[in-house]
C-alpha cells in the first residue's frame, strides 16, 4: 500500500518490472486516448496538432501514422481526434471532437501503404467518416464513445452556446453503420 514511484526503464532493460517503458510519439503535441488490440499494437489519437491515428508496435518500438482529412471548421487542433475503441471485427473507431464526426479504420487494410497518406480527394482510403452535424466554431462536438456488444458505436454529443439552445443541447447517441 500506498505511493510507489517508479523510473524509466534505462535502454536494455530486460525486467521492467520495477521501471516503466515509454515510446516517443511524432507528429502531434498532444496524445488523446488509446486501446491494444488482439495483436498486442497500441492505438493511441493524435488530438493536438496531430490530426491522425497512431499505431504503435510495442515490440519494435516502430509507430505508424494514418492521417485524418484537414479539419473542416479550421481547428488549430485539426479535427481533435480524441477517444478511440476497438469494434469485435477488430476495426478501430474514433471521435473526431472539433469536426463531429466519427471515424471507422479497417483493420484489414492496417498494411496498405495507402493508408499512410490521404488521395487526390484528402481523404484516407482507409477511413470511413460519419458526420455528425455540420461544423461550425464553437458549434457541436463528438467527444467520448463506446462499443456495444451489438457493435453499435456510441457517442456524446453537443457543446457550444446557451444550454437552453436546443440545437445545442447536450445528447447520447448511436451509430450503426
Amino acid at each position: 500500500p500506498g505511493l510507489e514511484l517508479l523510473d524509466r526503464c534505462g535502454a536494455g532493460t530486460a525486467d521492467d518490472s520495477a521501471c516503466y517503458r515509454e515510446y516517443p510519439i511524432a507528429g502531434t503535441q498532444k496524445a488523446g486516448h488509446l486501446v491494444v488490440d488482439g495483436v498486442g499494437a497500441v492505438w493511441y489519437t493524435a488530438y493536438a496538432g496531430g490530426n491522425h491515428l497512431g499505431r504503435l508496435d510495442p515490440t519494435t518500438g516502430a509507430t505508424r501514422v494514418f492521417p485524418l482529412p484537414p479539419a473542416r471548421q479550421g481547428s488549430v487542433f485539426g479535427s481533435a481526434v480524441w477517444e478511440i475503441a476497438i469494434k469485435h471485427n477488430g476495426n478501430i473507431v474514433f471521435s473526431e471532437f472539433a469536426d463531429a464526426e466519427v471515424g471507422e479504420f479497417d483493420i484489414a487494410q492496417v498494411d496498405n501503404p495507402a493508408c499512410l497518406e490521404l488521395d487526390a480527394n484528402h481523404q484516407n482510403p482507409c477511413i470511413r467518416t460519419l458526420s455528425l452535424t455540420n461544423p461550425e466554431p464553437g458549434g457541436r462536438v463528438v467527444h467520448s464513445l463506446a462499443v456495444d456488444a451489438m457493435d453499435n458505436t456510441w457517442f456524446t454529443h453537443g457543446g457550444g452556446g446557451a444550454p437552453a439552445d436546443p440545437l445545442r443541447a447536450p445528447e447520447i447517441g448511436y451509430a450503426t453503420a
